[in-house]
Formats: C-alpha cells, sequence, structure tokens
C-alpha cells in the first residue's frame, strides 16, 4: 500500500479547519505559536510534528475524541497527549502497536514516555490504529477574521513605509529657502 493511500483522518480534518478559518497561513501561524513555514508546508501537503499541529488543532478549536466515545472524550488535553492516554490505555503493548501501525517501536516508546516528539503522519497512522478522530470543540470560538488577521505584511508594504520615513526624515534636515 502506497503512502498515498493510507486514511488520514487527522491530517485531512486539520487541513480542511486550516482552509474553512479565514485566516492566512502566516497569521494562522502566529496566533497558534508555530512558525510559518511550517503551516504553510503541511497545508501543501508536507508533514509536521505532532507539537506543531497539537498548537494549530487547540488555536482552531479542535480536539481528540475516541470513535467510539471511551475515557478520552471531551477534554482539554493536547492532542499529543491525548495520544499518550490513548496508547496506554488501549491494552494492546507498544510492541504490537508498532508492528501493526508500521511505526519504529523505539520511536512510538520515546513519544509514548514524552522523551521525543513524533511526526503527526505518524500520529495519523496511530489515530487510525486506536480509533480516535479529530473533531471540531462546540464550545470553541472560531477566530474571526479580520483585516490584520487576513494578510501578512508584504516586502512592498514595508520598503514603502521605509521609503516614506526616510524622506520624512530627509525633508526635515534640508534649509529652508
Amino acid at each position: 500500500m502506497r503512502e498515498s493511500e493510507i486514511e488520514q483522518p487527522l491530517i485531512d480534518t486539520l487541513r480542511s479547519a486550516i482552509q474553512q478559518c479565514g485566516l492566512s497561513t502566516y497569521r494562522l501561524a502566529k496566533n497558534a505559536g508555530i512558525h510559518p513555514a511550517t503551516v504553510s508546508r503541511f497545508t501543501k501537503g508536507g508533514n509536521i510534528l505532532v507539537n506543531a499541529a497539537s498548537a494549530l488543532a487547540e488555536y482552531l478549536g479542535l480536539h481528540l475524541v475516541a470513535m467510539p466515545p471511551s475515557s478520552l472524550g471531551k477534554s482539554s488535553m493536547t492532542l499529543a497527549d491525548a495520544l499518550r492516554v490513548a496508547i496506554n490505555q488501549c491494552g494492546v503493548t507498544r510492541y504490537e502497536i508498532a508492528k501493526d501501525t508500521g511505526l519504529e517501536q523505539a520511536a512510538l516508546c520515546r513519544f509514548a514516555n514524552k522523551e521525543r516528539n513524533l511526526y503527526f503522519q505518524s500520529a495519523d497512522r496511530l489515530a487510525v490504529y486506536l480509533g480516535l478522530r479529530l473533531v471540531t470543540d462546540p464550545d470553541a470560538v472560531p477566530p474571526t477574521p479580520t483585516p490584520e488577521n487576513l494578510a501578512r505584511p508584504t516586502l512592498a508594504t514595508m520598503k514603502t513605509k521605509a521609503k516614506a520615513k526616510r524622506k520624512a526624515e530627509f525633508s526635515g534636515k534640508l534649509p529652508d529657502t
């Protein structure tokens, strides 16, 4: 089975929420506290770490729930923490999880022990295996698109402001004739 054929419910849900929020990737990244290049790369089909995905999901009002509902339920846990809880509560050894999902056992153990991070694509495999999905929190207030949120300050805008500032400084230094 090729990588593109693997079901990716978490990735697809997060990308969809990013597109629907109405914010620029730059503003979304800044508001979520992650690097804008990370969000841009992810929206174009790249992979990100679970911590970055967790920050985006939290900002967009998404949380991880078990299907069917279990002890995870609705909580204020980060996406990474919810995955760790699900790994520990599923009743299957980490070795078996790694074997069944195709993940490296060492990477899975380090993630479960909070020693390392995990790529979101790997987290997606875990979510499918553990029966988890990403859903919108009904109590969350989505970010409101405003002119400040919608656009990234462009280089042209910054150059125009700098040019105007230099012109104002220069005009103030000329003697009156």
